[in-house]
């Protein structure tokens, strides 16, 4: 239907809503790791580079309770430092 209307359109992906779909597939796998954040809930929702010292160990301590959310975490860092 847009096609028809549109037909010259291009699709465009915004940095914004990729990393939206990041950052609920990240909060998918920590609920399935079984991580309970708590208040820190969005601390590994954050971007690591605006965290605060006092916010990096309270991420270190919840990435230390599963390797599979540390590394989904680190790919989602890495990821946003393409896009």
């Amino acid at each position: 239907m847009i096609q028809e209307v549109f037909p010259n359109a291009q699709i465009i992906f915004d940095r914004f809503h990729v990393m939206k779909g990041v950052n609920e597939e990240l909060n998918k796998i920590r609920g399935e790791c079984g991580v309970d954040v708590n208040k820190n809930r969005f601390i590994i929702l954050r971007n690591g580079i605006s965290l605060t010292d006092d916010e990096k160990v309270k991420l270190e301590y919840v990435l230390g309770q599963s390797k599979q959310l540390r590394q989904a975490y680190e790919l989602k860092e890495e990821f946003r430092g393409i896009i």
